[in-house]
């Protein structure tokens, strides 16, 4: 009898780490000359071969108050974290074990202080890149520190003249709101940065722009631009959730940008760093419902901007819809996207995903009324993973509450929350190979 028993657990271990598959069930076709690959919602592994690992998290207010609003997140090749808080106008640093080293910076107008610090990049040699793109509107400022936090040089560049060739008029005020205001930047190369810009075009038009800016020469090359109209130049539009939405976009190590020009939608376009266009990743999908808590406080809101503007004498009507993007999106700051050190692309979205709280074998045996393990709980969302080819690959839990700033650096992930407790909160977690 027990030998019999025995053959069942062992059978039930192998079975619970088989990590079975399913066979890739998408297509590619090749649509207006480009191929593009269609993903079913159904991933390639049914059972994730990568776990996410908690390393640590610092912040909230106990045992004391470190950060106020974290606007951008990287690493250094030693490990150590460095975030911008844009409220205490400074960078904090912190080591791999998420001790807070020191602080530098400050708030002020001169070379090495902060109005808006909102991108922070390590270049090579651990040197410090902070952009403040509000210190010397319609300029972006670009600061450079060392990995001490010591000032070395700042200047200042307009990306618009660069693109358009075109010199501003202080006097236009038209001019003045088209500058490309940078929201984020990324290193690509050795010394050329990734630039996520935002203008505005003849008071109608939104124009999101990526650039590559070469930090020697000091020159900047527009690559890919998105152009939408804007109801909030016009003011004589309906206008909802989906109207205002910022692109999601990231790199991988052979130079590929992934960009999302809609949330609401998935689709992914790959170019190359010349910002031609190479393929479309497309995956099956339902936009997530609101909850009722999150509808009515839509309601509220579109209820206090109508009266807003009808104050104004304004035509603008703001509806709320009824769906969530299906790709996370906390407009600018979010940036949930990333390609990890083997060119898989992970997209952080709003799909809820069961996760087992036991490692216990016997738990999945077990159901509850609502036929849901009894010790497993819905996550606030998950990670898709696309191998480098674009196949769905798997499909991962993540819970946090208003996850943003993620970085991926050897085999690590850094991101900032704002937790529930209404406090920041900065994470390092792992990411672990199941089965490789």
């Amino acid at each position: 009898m027990n030998k019999i028993f025995y053959v069942i657990i062992i059978f039930l271990v192998r079975a619970n780490f088989a990590l079975p598959q399913n066979s890739w069930k998408g297509e590619i076709k090749e649509i207006n000359g480009i191929p593009t690959i269609f993903n079913s919602s159904q991933p390639i592994c049914i059972t994730p071969t990568i776990a996410l690992q908690k390393v640590w998290q610092i912040g909230g207010e106990d045992p004391g108050f470190i950060m106020n609003i974290i606007t951008s997140i990287d690493v250094d090749e030693n490990g150590n974290i460095y975030v911008t808080d844009s409220s205490e106008k400074n960078v904090k640093v912190f080591s791999d074990l998420g001790e807070l080293l020191f602080a530098f910076a400050k708030e002020g107008q001169g070379p090495g202080e902060f109005r808006s610090p909102e991108c922070i990049t390590i270049i090579a040699n651990n040197l410090v890149l902070v952009i403040d793109p509000r210190i010397a509107y319609p300029m972006n400022r670009f600061n450079f520190f060392d990995s001490n936090g010591r000032f070395i040089d700042a200047y200042n560049i307009n990306l618009r003249s660069q693109s358009y060739h075109k010199e501003i008029n202080f006097n236009d005020q038209s001019s003045l709101l088209s500058q490309h205001k940078i929201e984020f930047s990324k290193l690509f190369s050795n010394n050329r940065l990734l630039l996520f810009s935002y203008a505005t075009g003849n008071m109608k038009l939104a124009i999101k722009s990526l650039w590559l800016y070469d930090i020697f020469k000091r020159e900047a090359s527009e690559i890919i631009t998105i152009k939408k109209n804007d109801p909030r130049l016009t003011n004589m539009e309906k206008q909802n959730d989906r109207m205002f939405l910022n692109i999601q976009w990231c790199h991988n190590n052979n130079g590929n940008i992934y960009l999302i020009e809609d949330v609401y939608e998935y689709n992914i376009h790959v170019y190359n760093s010349y910002g031609n266009l190479k393929k479309v990743l497309r995956r099956e999908f339902n936009l997530p419902i609101k909850t009722k808590m999150e509808y009515e406080k839509a309601l509220k809101k579109a209820k206090e901007v109508n009266t807003f503007y009808k104050n104004l004498g304004e035509k603008v009507i703001w509806e709320p819809l009824k769906e969530n993007p299906i790709i996370f999106n906390l407009l600018t700051i979010s940036r949930s996207m990333f390609c990890d050190d083997k060119n898989r692309l992970w997209i952080l979205t709003n799909e809820s995903l069961s996760t087992k709280k036991s490692k216990e074998i016997f738990s999945s045996l077990f159901k509850n009324k609502t036929k849901r393990s009894i010790d497993e709980k819905p996550t606030h969302f998950s990670f898709d993973i696309f191998s480098p080819e674009g196949k769905y690959l798997m499909k991962i839990p993540f819970d946090a509450n208003q996850p943003r700033c993620f970085i991926y650096k050897k085999g690590f992930i850094y991101f900032a929350d704002l937790g529930e407790d209404g406090f920041p909160w900065l994470y390092k977690y792992q990411i672990l190979e199941i089965n490789d």
